[in-house]
């Protein structure tokens, strides 16, 4: 029995070689190559595996969904595994965990035909569209409520170059879709220019709401404070004129935008 071992470890050792040395080969008069054979190999030989377990061309569909099949079962058992891992009886019981955690996703995987996966990758095609289309919308909106928030007029004026930038965009682009979203993303910039001071106030209750404080003169309260201790600072020389008139300007306008509210 050890002779057999042996001999089949050897052939495979031999095959391993073989293929090593036309790999490397490959790599060395042509990488690109040389990474196209290689993906290849790893490809054809789990291809038939991950075949056999998530189901494979039936329904007139070809294995070419292969690949999103994978990524939709390594989802399904990373969101089974979190469901169950607090379940008392599942947690103590790693094995039994496991057993479900890709069992589960298995049944759903394979059974999954072209109508289903097309309908499924639809929604992470709106969900892509979204995070990366209201990215930078995103960015924009909090550089101006939290570098520029102090300065109504910089952020107005922010937002009316947002939109300008949007609507030449818009009447330039020559694809009906892209021209929807420039329209409607400028409009939305100038909806926000329009509320621009109310959107500031709310976030200003969200922020001392935040540090602990009910009701605004609690806050307004801090603010008197610490404006206080500056004069106090600046009286004992421990801040210079410049720091002093920098530090009482903030303090002045975060007080004048809280009782405003």
């Amino acid at each position: 029995m050890a002779k057999k071992t042996g001999f089949i470890g050897a052939i495979l050792a031999s095959f391993a070689a073989f293929l090593s040395l036309n790999l490397i080969s490959a790599f060395y008069y042509d990488p690109r190559q040389g990474m196209n054979d290689l993906i290849r190999y790893v490809t054809d030989f789990l291809e038939p595996l991950f075949n056999a377990l998530l189901g494979g061309p039936t329904g007139g569909w070809t294995s070419y969904l292969l690949f999103e099949k994978i990524l939709l079962f390594v989802i399904l058992i990373a969101l089974v595994y979190l469901s169950l891992k607090n379940v008392e009886l599942f947690s103590n019981n790693a094995a039994v965990l496991w057993i479900i955690a890709i069992a589960v996703p298995l049944l759903g995987v394979r059974f999954l035909d072209f109508e289903w996966l097309n309908t499924i990758f639809v929604q992470y095609k709106v969900i892509a569209f979204v995070l990366t289309a209201g990215l930078p919308f995103i960015i924009y909106f909090l550089f101006l409520y939290n570098v520029l928030g102090d300065y109504d007029a910089m952020r107005k004026i922010g937002w009316i170059f947002f939109g300008v930038v949007f609507l030449f965009m818009w009447a330039s682009s020559t694809d009906p879709t892209f021209s929807e979203v420039y329209f409607w993303t400028a409009a939305i910039a100038f909806l926000f220019l329009l509320f621009d001071g109310t959107i500031r106030r709310t976030m200003v209750k969200m922020q001392y709401r935040a540090l602990g404080y009910n009701r605004r003169e609690d806050l307004a309260r801090g603010i008197r404070r610490d404006i206080s201790q500056a004069d106090s600072d600046y009286a004992k020389d421990i801040i210079n004129e410049k720091q002093y008139k920098r530090i009482k300007a903030r303090l002045q306008r975060q007080l004048e935008t809280i009782m405003q509210n």
